[in-house]
């Protein structure tokens, strides 16, 4: 490339030559350059163009009398070194909308200590972004908890679908027992009129919630049809979601009537006035994919933009199904609050752990409402790594990164509030993207994009402080270096899973627990990857041969492989192993889940999480990634109900190896409680 592209490409932060996840290099080609630089934004028509853009950038930062963005302790004074006129006036507006005002000199502008929150300086016509955060969040006590999958809970009267209020009761169930925590997987709205859209890492927004985990019967107004057709649901092995979501749809329906007919309420429309207008965009683009299908670029043109002239004639017209998205919100919102609350009423110090998703589909409702904050045209993914030689594409799109600053993280703000307002603890899936995030151009190969990692990790400390939560980091892959170190400082807890904590540069052996990392969450395995005793049987193993992955030849090597790894990792747990691996014998297979569990205990991470299919001695995953339709992703069912669950045997051995290594607070651990329904 000549050198002006590549000065270009260094000055928006496009990495074209990198190290992948099997520590080659790679050059991307020039192509993925220009389409990369083309989806921040910045046009390249021709040869000039580069040099033309170039230009604008040097003078634009040229012409900056201070930086873009400072990140300021909370309540320090501080000063803003820069390039000012004499006796230069200031203007300061404080988050919460007080404003403050002051000169400064020629080479610096001394300013109070502020507090908590993003706040807003103009001088000389020009504005700086101030994130006044923590330097770090507090860690939560030593403690554990538990993962389940929301959609497979299964209660006593048969609903096809987990929802909040099966959530509600199992928190209520694991608090008493000592958890901290209960977690799931992401419950962002997703695209309910598509049966085949059921990743919740594939959301259509991120901020908002799935109406599928509404639980009908907690409704006021249901309605009559609603009850009867609740009382008449079957359940199977796998969610059906056509049927859940037709039924689903129906049962709602008849709760908003009802709610309708009885006036509404006070506290609802206190929710539509609170929420303005994102609230607004967010329930006409559901009210349009009812008509027009899920997906607003199949859309006529008019429709495509929420300020259009047509789309503003359906809102109008269409004033009830916009309401009713409107209600679906409420409702969600509602119940999850309460689960929360339950939580915290159980004796958790934490209540519900959260998942935010890295990105969101360049198809639904946030990027139809707030295009220009997103990257078109790429998709985020990893680069090629030992296990898959092509790489993977998440079909997601990415925050712009020039953009997000340009608006005050406002974007990344109430992304990360949409989820703190219900959680103890938030999950940031694919935390390296704070960092950077590898976009793959449609035909092309992909590169990496930086990101303001700092200023980032600043707006997350900000956002959990005021919510007093915690946050956990996946950072997990190829992790940049320096990103682990700098998510200790800001008091984020990293991932640590057992199956992938060993001594790759040596021998293979896995950690010791006292080896662990203490700032950290400790699992056993996660939901992509196979349960425990999947894994020690090889059920992955099976299953890439299913789709096609590895051959028969492949198939014998890496069971050879992994019957070492078991081997290795008995021995980690102190567990005499039997001398076959499969069928198993069902009291090993108990023996198992304790040693491992109460190795678990036993690290130095602080919180660790206990999968809830390793409780129940499973051996198929929630998901096999890289596939789609090959496996029942996001669909199985637990095979218990929420009372045969909390009544689990093999919870109390669980609760002893938590309290014996100090994980439940003494004030709740004098003596046996019993997990109640």
């Amino acid at each position: 490339m000549n050198a002006e592209l590549v000065e270009l490409c260094a000055a928006c932060g496009i990495v074209w030559r990198y190290l992948d996840g099997a520590n080659q290099p790679n050059e991307a080609p020039e192509e993925t350059c220009l389409a990369l630089l083309k989806a921040l934004g910045i046009e390249i028509d021709a040869a000039a163009d580069v040099a033309h853009q170039l230009a604008r950038i040097k003078a634009r930062e040229a012409a900056r009398p201070m930086p873009a963005t400072v990140i300021v302790d909370v309540g320090t004074d501080f000063e803003i070194d820069g390039n000012f006129a004499d006796h230069q006036s200031w203007q300061l507006q404080l988050d919460g909308g007080n404003i403050l005002r002051g000169t400064g000199n020629r080479t610096s502008l001394n300013l109070p200590g502020l507090p908590l929150g993003i706040h807003s300086l103009t001088c000389q016509g020009h504005r700086l972004t101030v994130l006044s955060a923590p330097r770090a969040l507090p860690l939560p006590r030593r403690g554990w908890g538990v993962m389940v999958p929301l959609y497979g809970l299964r209660s006593e009267t048969e609903k096809g679908i987990g929802d909040f209020h099966d959530l509600e009761r199992l928190a209520a169930a694991f608090g008493p027992l000592g958890a901290d925590f209960v977690g799931i997987n992401p419950v962002h709205t997703g695209f309910i009129s598509d049966p085949a859209a059921v990743s919740p890492y594939s959301p259509s927004s991120r901020q908002r919630l799935n109406p599928l985990h509404i639980c009908i019967d907690q409704l006021p107004h249901r309605g009559e049809i609603a009850s009867q057709v609740l009382a008449n649901d079957g359940g199977g092995a796998f969610v059906d979601y056509p049927a859940v979501i037709e039924r689903k749809n129906r049962q709602l329906k008849s709760a908003f009537a009802g709610f309708t007919n009885a006036g509404g309420s006070a506290h609802f429309e206190s929710f539509i006035r609170d929420e303005g207008s994102r609230l607004q965009d967010f329930a006409i683009h559901q009210a349009l994919a009812q008509k027009f299908g899920p997906y607003w670029p199949g859309w006529p043109q008019n429709y495509q933009s929420p300020g259009s002239p047509a789309t503003r004639r359906f809102a109008r017209d269409n004033a009830g199904p916009v309401r009713y998205q409107c209600w679906l919100q409420w409702s969600a919102t509602n119940q999850l609050k309460a689960a929360q609350q339950a939580a915290l009423n159980s004796g958790m110090a934490c209540g519900l752990y959260l998942d935010l998703a890295v990105g969101t589909d360049p198809a639904g409702a946030e990027t139809w409402a707030d295009r220009q904050t997103f990257a078109t045209g790429v998709a985020i993914g990893s680069p090629s790594d030992s296990f898959n030689a092509l790489g993977q594409n998440w079909g997601l799109v990415p925050f712009n990164p020039l953009q997000l600053a340009a608006r005050q993280y406002t974007p990344l703000v109430d992304t990360l509030r949409a989820q703190l307002q219900f959680a103890g603890i938030l999950r940031i899936d694919h935390i390296l993207g704070f960092e950077r995030s590898f976009w793959i151009p449609d035909g092309l190969p992909g590169a990496y994009v930086t990101f303001p990692r700092d200023r980032l990790l600043a707006i997350a400390r900000i956002e959990a402080a005021r919510a007093k939560a915690h946050i956990v980091g996946e950072d997990l892959g190829n992790v940049p270096d320096g990103l682990r170190d700098e998510l200790v400082g800001s008091g984020i807890m990293g991932c640590r899973v057992a199956f992938f904590e060993r001594d790759w540069a040596a021998d293979k052996s896995f950690t010791g627990a006292a080896d662990y990392t203490h700032q950290a969450l400790a699992s056993i395995t996660t939901h992509d990857l196979p349960t425990l005793l999947g894994w020690w049987h090889g059920v992955d193993i099976d299953w890439r041969l299913r789709i096609g992955e590895i051959s028969e030849a492949d198939v014998e090597k890496q069971k050879a492989v992994r019957r070492a790894d078991c081997m290795a990792f008995a021995q980690v747990l102190g567990l005499t192993p039997p001398p076959e691996l499969a069928p198993g014998d069902p009291e090993f297979a108990r023996n198992l889940c304790v040693a491992a569990h109460r190795f678990l205990a036993q690290t130095r991470s602080v919180l660790v999480a206990v999968q809830i299919e390793d409780l129940l001695g499973l051996r198929q995953q929630p998901n096999v990634p890289g596939t789609v339709t090959e496996h029942p992703n996001w669909r199985r069912r637990l095979p218990k109900t929420l009372n045969e669950i909390a009544q689990l045997p093999l919870l109390s051995e669980i609760k002893m190896c938590m309290e014996a290594a100090n994980r439940i607070a003494s004030n709740r651990a004098t003596g046996k409680k019993d997990a109640k329904l």
